[in-house]
This record gives structure tokens, sequence and C-alpha cells, in this order.
């Protein structure tokens, strides 16, 4: 599977419903959960995009969107929604984390068709 080049600003959008601007490729976030009462895990999640809601809207994403497929302008799935912050202030600009959707592909030991079109819609 051929990656797709990521730049700072491409226009990206989620589900053609939200549309953002790249704020950055390749960091790395870290997220603590509760594995149980007394045992908190720390994840690392390598290489992570984020995007910046369009001026004006609200937030890119909300609750329940986790998993939402981030494509660019052309269709190609680039990144998997793995959370995103609230507020979209003058003070406070939200943000959008997407694991790559290669990542996750090789993670899952899978890959798209070939053959066919990678876009998901047209």
């Amino acid at each position: 599977m051929t990656q797709r080049e990521l730049r700072l600003k491409d226009k990206v959008s989620k589900a053609r419903v939200t549309s953002g601007r790249v704020f950055a490729v390749g960091g790395d976030d870290y997220m603590t959960y509760s594995v149980s009462r007394v045992v908190p895990m720390v994840c690392r999640f390598n290489n992570q995009i984020q995007v910046q809601v369009e001026v004006g809207r609200p937030v890119f994403a909300a609750n329940g969107d986790s998993g939402s497929l981030l494509c660019d302008e052309d269709g190609f799935g680039l990144g998997m929604l793995f959370y995103g912050s609230t507020a979209n202030t003058p003070n406070r600009v939200a943000l959008t984390n997407f694991s790559s959707v290669y990542a996750v592909f090789a993670e899952l030991y899978a890959n798209l068709l070939q053959g066919g079109s990678r876009r998901f819609w047209s």
C-alpha cells in the first residue's frame, strides 16, 4: 500500500462532513488508562496526525466519533480518529488526533484490496 504524503496545512475532512487543516504530523502522544483501580497503564501512540478545525467551526470531532476516517481532498483515507479536544476559542485551538491508517492496517495485518480505487468516495 502506497502511503500518501501529508503536509502542514493540507485540507482534510472527516467523512466529508467536517473539514480542517493538518496542524502537525509525526507527533507522539501518551495516554493513561485505568486497567484497575490501582494499576494505571500508560500507552504511547506514535506518529499521530493533528488536525485543526476550520475557522468558525466549534470542533472537528465530537463524542462517539472515535474510529472515523480522515481523508484528503481526493477522498483517500489517511488516518483513524483517536481523540479530539472540545473547545475552539480564540485562546484555545481545538485539535483532533488521528493514527495513521497505514499504521492501523499494519497492526491488524490488514491491507486495502488492490485493483480497485482506494477512494472512499468520489
